[in-house]
């Protein structure tokens, strides 16, 4: 889950980290829940703690 209102769209997190799950929208990051693996990477990479979830249960 990526939490709009925090994002700012670095780009971080869907051009330096490899996931198919993760794209630009128009203002911000998203994430598909049908291609995220859960791992949690995105959680770790994104530098304002922007990104929730992945422990491979949720929804995000």
């Amino acid at each position: 889950y990526v939490d709009e209102e925090i994002c700012t769209n670095c780009g971080i997190c869907y051009n330096q980290f490899d996931c198919a799950a993760i794209n630009r929208k128009k203002e911000t990051a998203h994430i598909n829940p049908n291609l995220c693996l859960g791992c949690g990477i995105c959680t770790n990479i994104c530098p304002i703690n922007a990104i929730s979830g992945g422990d491979n249960n949720e929804d995000h």
